[in-house]
């Protein structure tokens, strides 16, 4: 586990089965197995997946231990609902968020982030040719693939999980490195029901 970045390994250990692991993607920390059901608005290949918006989750309330939202936050249209849904079927989140710069500001831009990351084709080849993303749900019917959140700083964060009714119980800050010059921050959660 010494390859994992610092906050995938932040997920392996804070996250409780049976979880729910939301925006699974190319699922990093290769999670799979009993006790684990993944989603994701693309199609993909793993075993107890179903493909779901996250902010309308197919699941009766508290159906687990915890949910796993693994850099989602910063992609979703509308956090709120989304936390608010997360919060319905499980006690405990374990959220990381990257820390956003490129938007031109705080708060929400869908098209510049739209601008910023269109998807690249080549970019999914891999988990195409691997047999892995079975169908990805086109851009133009939700916003889900770019980053369109710019998170000011952690306080703008835990007064958003405020709002979801999330009570932060444990937090820290992982940096894997600099890109383009700017530091790459993610912020690392542990959320409960309040």
């Amino acid at each position: 586990m010494a390859s994992l970045a610092g906050y995938m390994r932040f997920q392996i250990e804070h996250a409780e089965k049976p979880f729910l692991n939301v925006g699974v993607g190319a699922n990093p920390c290769g999670w799979e197995g009993p006790g684990v059901v993944h989603v994701d608005l693309d199609r993909w290949r793993y075993h107890n997946f179903v493909q779901t918006d996250i902010h309308n989750l197919p699941f009766k309330d508290d159906s687990f231990k915890s949910v796993v939202a693994g850099d989602v936050l910063e992609h979703l249209v509308d956090p709120l609902k989304a936390l608010q849904e997360m919060r319905r079927v499980a006690p405990k989140i374990v959220l990381t968020t990257f820390q956003e710069w490129r938007l031109g500001g705080p708060g929400q831009s869908i098209e510049r982030g739209a601008e910023l990351f269109a998807p690249d084709p080549k970019a999914f080849a891999p988990y195409y040719e691997s047999g892995r993303c079975l169908a990805q749900t086109p851009e133009s019917l939700l916003s889900h693939i770019p980053h369109i959140n710019q998170w000011v700083g952690r306080q703008e964060l835990i007064d958003l999980f405020t709002s979801a009714g999330l009570g932060v119980e444990f937090y820290e800050v992982d940096c894997p490195g600099i890109h383009e010059g700017h530091a790459m921050l993610n912020y690392l959660f542990v959320l409960r029901r309040c």
